[in-house]
């Protein structure tokens, strides 16, 4: 496989180990390709070359969720081939790096050969793009980039990036009328002069709502805007070097479509996502996400090296409620309760709604020190709090066992089975307290079936 390329022939590995250097720049040697090296994605802003022809990004050490990582990531090298490597062999972690505009996901450990090898298919197939001219084959490859986005912000970079090139344009901007005064939602390329484009954002009339589409000329540039999303959202562009036809603003209205479209069946798929994954009663994570979550959070502590505590809560004497004060008074009390909660933890960190009256949350990057300390926070909060539930003066009390991955278990199911059994001891023996998980708990008495 032969490469034609003659601008830039750099490789950026971001976050990639140093045993890897050798063996890898030795091999892009060999095809005429330059690797450089940053340690982290947090130097990337020290990073001053040419865009390179591809980025190789490791994602292991990254934070979760990905997602803002990965299209910070695409924003800063729109027209660079992207790879990512990755330890973990994650169907869902996968399917959301192509979606971020990715060419390519690699488990590691992987050979130079076959690293080299998909480098050489991305830089390969932006090559075939840009020798095919045609504007109808660029349009394309724009909606196919739009329909596969994981966010707003990439769908609109992507059609950012099409019109800009598409009228070789100055600049191109995103814009909102939602509010009184316009603002830009995103701009391209990245760090426009944002003066220049409130200029020329006054150019549009809004009375009472933006034009749907319109062109104009200043000084021998051209200008033109295309809104969309019923005239609350529209694109901008300025700096364009001859006049506008009225076949090439229909590309542009044609585009703009289809980005509406992914906008909504993006809002759409996030509206069923959260009735997936999200608590009807509580506005919690449910049971269903916890699975998930756990899983990224075992993940996180095998690649960093960082502790993390599950907590499990229960609501002492929780029917005793119910049946006083009847049902919608319980519902209205858990509310209550997972609120509680929610605000005590720290930002970090995530509450579910396990199932009736209890709630579990997962302590990130926490010693048992520190998950002792915010659990008896929580526990203090409760108790202290007067619940007023439709003018029903409530007190409550919980109770609350820890466990620790990867002291006390390193699998999900593991780990919330001790934190609940830690759980139960604590309201077996005396209610309102925090248990810790040991290996002696129930060694020899079967757990009952109520609370």
């Amino acid at each position: 496989m032969q490469l034609t390329h003659k601008k830039n022939q750099t490789i950026l590995f971001v976050g990639a180990s140093d045993e890897m250097q050798h063996p890898y720049e030795s091999l892009l040697s060999k095809v005429n390709l330059k690797a450089e090296w940053i340690s982290s994605i947090q130097d990337l802003s020290k990073y001053k070359t040419e865009k390179p022809l591809a980025v190789v990004l490791d994602i292991d050490p990254l934070s979760r969720p990905l997602e803002p990582h990965l299209e910070s990531f695409r924003f800063q090298f729109p027209k660079s081939e992207l790879i990512a490597l990755s330890s973990v062999d994650s169907a869902s972690a996968a399917l959301l790096i192509i979606r971020s505009g990715f060419s390519d996901f690699l488990l590691k450990p992987i050979s130079p050969e076959e690293l080299v090898w998909s480098i050489k298919k991305a830089i390969q197939k932006n090559e075939l793009f840009q020798k095919i001219q045609e504007p109808e084959t660029h349009l394309v490859r724009a909606l196919t980039q739009i329909s596969s986005a994981s966010t707003p912000s990439l769908i609109r970079l992507s059609t950012l990036e099409f019109l800009q090139d598409f009228f070789k344009s100055k600049g191109a901007c995103w814009i909102s009328f939602r509010s009184p005064k316009p603002s830009a939602l995103s701009s391209y390329p990245k760090g426009v002069n944002e003066q220049e484009i409130s200029e020329i954002i006054s150019h549009l009339n809004r009375t009472p709502a933006p034009p749907p589409a319109v062109t104009w000329s200043k000084q021998g540039q051209h200008f033109v805007f295309v809104s969309c999303l019923e005239n609350t959202e529209g694109v901008l562009l300025w700096g364009i070097p001859k006049s506008i036809q009225e076949e090439t603003l229909l590309v542009a209205k044609t585009l703009l479509e289809h980005a509406e479209l992914s906008l909504l069946n993006l809002e759409k798929f996030e509206e069923v996502k959260q009735l997936t994954f999200v608590d009807e009663l509580t506005g919690l994570y449910n049971s269903r996400y916890l699975r998930h979550a756990l899983a990224s959070a075992i993940n996180r502590s095998k690649n960093k090296g960082k502790h993390f505590a599950v907590l499990f809560i229960d609501v002492d004497h929780f029917k005793s409620i119910n049946t006083a004060h009847g049902h919608i008074v319980g519902s209205e009390f858990l509310i209550a309760i997972g609120r509680s909660i929610r605000n005590t933890v720290r930002e970090t960190d995530t509450v579910f709604r396990y199932g009736g009256d209890e709630f579990v949350v997962i302590l990130n990057e926490t010693e048992l020190e520190g998950a002792k300390i915010i659990a008896e926070r929580i526990r203090s909060v409760v108790e202290r709090r007067l619940f007023s539930i439709q003018g029903i003066k409530l007190k409550a009390t919980i109770s609350l066992g820890i466990a620790m991955c990867p002291e006390h278990a390193k699998d999900h199911e593991t780990l919330l089975k001790l934190a609940d059994m830690a759980m139960y001891s604590a309201k077996e023996l005396s209610r309102n307290t925090v248990h810790i998980y040991t290996t002696d708990l129930f060694a020899d008495k079967p757990k009952e079936a109520t609370r």
